[in-house]
């Protein structure tokens, strides 16, 4: 009954961010009509956004890769590559989520978290094991302060509760033996965390991977497969896009 009552509103979360994220850049938030690229911007949200609706409560963690960033921009007529570049300068240092967490009422009333109560449930976990909080204020850079600053009211006007009320949480991008925590061209598990409840990417992304062809059955698979999942033989590895180098900031 309650997963039937909420589902609507997560099917349209799914398609706003899609249409929205990223027509909008600092500069326009006015997305334009431009030829498809080869990235997907839609396979990259189904692939990155999770939902939870487990004991009356609705969470959905969405961890922001880079390529979605770049894809998304590339879809956007008024975004220069000098204006994309400065973007994804500004946010490429960081680990970027967005989790909107409530309570669900009987008759699909939302009880939001605030966004103070529901930092201290938000950590991300690399594979290894260790564990990342958000980064407080002061440790965040200008451009990407602005930045999310003005992605806030766009979700709001566009999604009116259900934005207003998914917080952007940022992480540091690397760890302190330097490397990515979440690189999405690379073999690696990531982990959000809210709460007791705990969200898993196996990675690399398939979304943002050229499809593989099963020499044996000539299925279209998923780049991310090493196998075919209908015969098991083994698939040929592509060259992987260029992922967070160690020296990027």
């Amino acid at each position: 009954m309650l997963s039937s009552l909420f589902r609507p509103p997560i099917i349209g979360v799914n398609i706003v961010l899609s249409a929205l994220l990223f027509g909008a850049s600092v500069q326009s938030v006015r997305a334009q009509a431009v030829p498809q690229t080869p990235v997907d911007v839609q396979a990259i949200i189904k692939e990155t956004q999770q939902t939870s609706q487990k004991d009356k409560t609705l969470t959905v963690a969405w961890w922001i890769p880079e390529q979605f960033w770049r894809a998304s921009a590339s879809q956007n007529a008024g975004s220069s590559p000098d204006r994309t570049e400065a973007m994804l300068k500004a946010l490429r240092p960081y680990t970027l989520v967005a989790v909107l967490d409530a309570k669900m009422g009987f008759f699909g009333k939302l009880d939001y978290t605030p966004d103070a109560d529901l930092a201290a449930e938000v950590s991300i976990k690399d594979g290894s094991g260790t564990i990342y909080t958000p980064l407080s204020d002061d440790q965040i850079e200008g451009d990407t302060k602005t930045f999310l600053g003005i992605m806030k009211p766009v979700l709001a006007n566009m999604l009116g509760a259900l934005g207003q009320n998914m917080h952007f949480f940022v992480f540091p991008a690397r760890s302190k033996d330097g490397n990515a925590i979440a690189d999405a061209t690379k073999e690696a598990l990531l982990f959000v965390e809210v709460g007791k409840k705990e969200f898993r990417w196996r990675l690399p992304l398939g979304s943002i991977l050229p499809r593989k062809t099963c020499p044996a059955c000539k299925e279209s698979l998923s780049g991310a497969y090493k196998y075919c999942p209908y015969d098991g033989t083994k698939l040929p590895e592509p060259a992987l896009p260029a992922g967070p180098s160690a020296t990027a900031n």
